[in-house]
């Protein structure tokens, strides 16, 4: 069993010394997925963004500095750090179970049942 184990290990993508535990979905600019820290077990959504271009990526790692340096709300996903992996931009967030923010509104979890989204 342990060999089977460390053969699926084995085969996940990595990124440094985080371990990609599944997809969460996509989006416009990129891929999220669910991936672990190693040596922490702390669990990160992580947005890997592919600038097209030097200025584009200048902006996106600005808009990551700036939601980086929100403070803590109740209703916003924190904003850890920013890493490049090759020539994409990877953003690492706060992981929150149930699903994203679509999947939240199109259930009336948003505006409670009833209120049609309004």
């Amino acid at each position: 069993m342990a060999d089977a184990q460390r053969s699926t290990n084995a085969t996940r993508r990595r990124l440094d010394e985080f371990v990609v535990l599944r997809s969460l979905g996509r989006g416009s600019f990129g891929r999220v997925k669910l991936v672990e820290n190693e040596r922490t077990g702390r669990r990160y959504a992580v947005k890997e963004i592919m600038a097209r271009g030097p200025e584009a990526a200048s902006r996106f790692l600005l808009e990551a500095q700036h939601w980086i340096d929100l403070p803590e709300h109740p209703n916003i996903a924190d904003c850890y750090f920013v890493r490049a992996v090759g020539e994409r931009i990877a953003i690492f967030s706060e992981f929150v179970e149930g699903g994203s923010l679509r999947d939240a509104i199109d259930g009336d979890a948003v505006h409670g049942p009833g209120t049609g989204g309004a």
